[in-house]
């Protein structure tokens, strides 16, 4: 294969979908998303770059913080256990809102088997629901990788 100078992009891969349906939840754990994609690096060396977007609404909750992380393989969390994750959402209104939220992360897996990014939410609040993406028709959440050679 062609060798990647330091800093330059080597591969993306890049996954959405409007037919998977949206996650609800009102627990404070961490809870999968359908939203996911899949890398092989091409060196141990490479760094790894997730890059999330998508609406996400309150179900007409005040106060109600939804919490976006991505992890790695279902046990690396990108966001190192920071609470909000890699970013959150709180509604000050209790009627239904629906917001867009975007995050990026880092990662480096140090292998080139393949490796699987996947989208959590988790309610910071637990007393309401929150949804991710706040709906099936119109939303097309994506996730997109992006392999940095080192």
């Amino acid at each position: 294969g062609t060798l990647k100078s330091a800093g330059h992009v080597v591969q993306t891969v890049s996954y959405g979908s409007k037919n998977e349906g949206r996650v609800e939840t009102s627990s404070t754990s961490w809870t999968a998303t359908f939203l996911e994609a899949s890398i092989t690096p091409t060196s141990t060396s490479s760094k790894i770059l997730v890059f999330v977007s998508g609406t996400a609404n309150n179900n007409a909750t005040n106060g109600a913080r939804i919490c976006l992380t991505v992890y790695r393989d279902g046990s690396t969390d990108l966001a190192d256990g920071e609470p909000n994750g890699l970013t959150s959402l709180r509604s000050a209104s209790s009627t239904r809102v629906e917001a867009g939220m975007a995050c990026h992360g880092e990662d480096s897996p140090n292998t080139t088997s393949s490796v699987e990014y996947k989208v959590y939410i988790r309610n910071a609040d637990g007393a309401a629901t929150v949804e991710f993406p706040s709906g099936t028709s119109n939303e097309l959440p994506r996730i997109t990788l992006l392999e940095i050679a080192q």
